[in-house]
């Protein structure tokens, strides 16, 4: 049987270093938010079967005006943020459909992801406990006292930056997010949900750019992307 992928979008976020005068992911690039990039990669990919967004409550007509209008037509749902990223997460696997057996968690704003990358990450999910887009470190890593003095050098080989999607079996991953929320646990993403379980997840590696827009370079930098490659 067919396994049946959802994609909880996280899209609850005000982005305040972004300098702008909306939530970066609702700014408008080409006559497009950014949140409209980030979904059209979901809905290129023939592996998601539905893609949940969740937003701030005030975003609501306007996400889902954008959504028929741009004709994203997987989105199925629609929902609104908690107070965390964490609770914004556990309001979208909520909305899942009951035939739902893996969850892709990404975040609205990060438009560069692609549908191959996807489809990898999902491919690895489905051989291990879950999976997460990953980028081997190239940098030198410092640690560093509250005086910034450097206290020593990390070994890089060990090291990934890991940012999403995240795709983990529904069932694991809804029962690490209730776990969570009833210990008091608030994590930066979902594998350190897991992981505090005793689960091992894989990383799906990628080279490719899959920043988040976060400041307002950021912004500068999608805008002069999409100025060069109109029909993204």
């Amino acid at each position: 049987m067919k396994d049946f992928v959802s994609a909880v979008i996280v899209a609850g976020g005000s982005g305040t270093r972004a300098k702008v005068n909306v939530p970066k992911q609702f700014y408008e690039i080409l006559n497009k938010p950014v949140l409209y990039y980030t979904v059209k990669k979901f809905c290129d990919c023939k592996q998601i079967d539905e893609i949940i967004l969740v937003v701030p409550c005030d975003y609501l007509v306007y996400t889902s005006d954008f959504v028929k209008k741009l004709g994203l037509s997987k989105v199925t749902k629609i929902t609104i943020g908690g107070k965390t990223r964490q609770e914004s997460v556990l309001n979208g696997l909520g909305e899942a459909d009951e035939k739902c057996t893996f969850v892709a968690v990404h975040d609205g704003a990060r438009p560069f992801i692609d549908a191959d990358t996807i489809k990898n990450c999902i491919e690895d999910a489905k051989k291990h406990n879950g999976a997460a887009v990953g980028k081997k470190c190239v940098d030198t890593l410092k640690k560093a006292d509250e005086n910034l003095i450097i206290s020593q050098t990390v070994n890089r080989e060990e090291i990934w930056q890991i940012n999403t999607p995240q795709i983990f079996k529904k069932d694991i991953l809804l029962n690490a997010h209730l776990r969570a929320k009833n210990e008091g646990i608030d994590a930066t993403d979902d594998c350190a949900l897991l992981e505090r379980m005793g689960y091992k997840i894989k990383i799906t590696p990628t080279e490719k750019n899959n920043l988040k827009i976060t400041t307002h370079d950021d912004i500068k930098y999608m805008e002069a992307f999409l100025n060069g490659i109109k029909n993204w």
